[in-house]
């Protein structure tokens, strides 16, 4: 340690202060980078899975007022009551392909 102190040029004592002071801080900024970049691709994941999930839930929430319009008029609501089921299988199923995915709920 006392060598590196005794470094005789003010030319070398200044490079040696700098490199000293400027080496923390890039490696500091690399990390926060790396840090930025993965939240980034967390972000990116969990909006393609809102999105997965989001498909089937927009069908159901089309037909349910379409059944509820289609019973109101008396008029046959067979046809729209098993699509509402088949929506509802369609949902469950992306449902448990997300939670077994992300390892269960997460809480925000």
């Amino acid at each position: 340690m006392r060598r590196i102190m005794s470094v005789r040029k003010l030319s070398h004592q200044i490079v040696f202060s700098l490199v000293a002071v400027s080496l923390p801080m890039a490696l500091a900024a690399l990390y926060f980078l790396a840090h930025g970049i993965n939240n980034d691709i967390e972000v990116a994941e969990t909006e393609i899975h809102g999105n997965t999930y989001q498909r089937p839930l927009e069908a159901l929430l089309q037909d349910l007022p379409a059944l509820a319009r289609a019973v109101l008029r008396k008029g046959d609501a067979r046809g729209l009551e098993s699509k509402i089921a088949r929506d509802w299988q369609a949902l469950k199923a992306v449902d448990t392909r997300l939670v077994t995915l992300s390892g269960g709920y997460r809480k925000p």
